[in-house]
């Protein structure tokens, strides 16, 4: 997990810097993108959408280097059948990427 997201980091900061470290409310913003982006990855996984399908659309996308380790986290946790326990595993999956995040780029 960390390794995602400093890889992350590391993308990020060479998107959002101007001419140098990325500010603490680009930092923020970028782990809030990456949050929900894996909420949404959790929610298809929930969803019972094949990773092989998930997978391909990561590889149509420029940030595949941040979506596809994500992807594959994502697939490693179990499949729920309740909705509730569903909706907890996306919100706790999106929590837990936002944390390490702030953690790893020092946003907080």
């Amino acid at each position: 997990m960390k390794k995602l997201i400093l890889a992350a980091a590391l993308i990020s900061g060479s998107v959002m810097a101007n001419d140098g470290e990325a500010t603490q409310e680009q930092k923020l913003e970028f782990c809030k993108s990456l949050s929900q982006m894996a909420r949404s990855i959790m929610d298809a996984r929930q969803s019972g959408v094949e990773m092989s399908q998930m997978v391909e659309m990561a590889m149509d996308n420029d940030m595949k280097s941040v979506i596809l380790p994500v992807v594959k986290m994502a697939y490693e946790e179990s499949r729920y059948s309740t909705p509730g326990n569903q909706e907890k595993s996306i919100q706790d999956f999106g929590n837990l990427v936002y944390s390490t995040c702030i953690k790893e780029t020092g946003a907080i």
